[in-house]
């Protein structure tokens, strides 16, 4: 299960948000789960104050394991989406240092109902 992050428009329905800081260009949020039944403990995220993007995510979780990923945002076609990452990863008994270029992104394709049929 790879660490993840809706949208800030829905943060307050599903963590406990605090302000850290903001320095007129980024600003700083602290993220608490609501729900404490997961492996979640916090997440830290700095969002550009022009664009709204997500420049840095980092996540702790309460084995003690970090993820930090930086993202890079770019134009394609009509979307501006992540274009690439990198990042660093560490918890017991590994480290992992990642850097990911995303690609062929294909918007609004179709899906068949068969994907949401109960398996």
């Amino acid at each position: 299960d790879s660490p993840s992050i809706a949208p800030p428009a829905v943060w307050g329905h599903d963590y406990h948000v605090t302000l850290v800081s903001d320095d007129g260009s980024a600003t700083s949020f602290h993220l608490v789960p609501r729900d404490t039944t997961g492996p979640l403990a916090s997440i830290d995220v700095t969002l550009d104050d022009a664009t709204g993007e997500m420049t840095q995510v980092h996540f702790v979780n309460t084995n003690g394991s970090e993820t930090t990923t930086q993202q890079t945002y770019g134009q394609v076609g009509r979307h501006m989406v992540v274009v690439s990452q990198t990042g660093k990863s560490h918890g017991a008994g590994y480290k992992a240092d990642v850097d990911t270029t995303f690609t062929n992104y294909r918007f609004n394709v179709p899906v068949p109902g068969s994907v949401f049929a109960p398996h």
